[in-house]
């Protein structure tokens, strides 16, 4: 969790959210938390941007570390 000036996003990173349970693991921490800050995973093995249907920003390492507001 990235917290100050006011806003507060949570980040969880991945090598691969490939593999038999991977998405559903780095999905539950967010499943657990009960409010409506951003939450985003960064993940080393892909590029660009997706928002799944939960509302978590799916994101690419080398994309996150290129735009100063991928997350958001």
């Amino acid at each position: 969790m990235a917290d100050g000036l006011g806003s507060r996003v949570y980040v969880q990173v991945a090598w691969s959210l490939e593999g038999e349970g991977v998405y559903e693991r780095e999905m539950r921490p967010f499943q657990e938390i009960g409010d409506a800050y951003p939450k985003a995973i960064i993940v080393a093995d892909q590029r660009g941007r997706s928002v799944e249907p939960n509302g978590v920003v799916v994101l690419g390492l080398v994309d996150f570390l290129l735009d100063e507001h991928s997350i958001l």
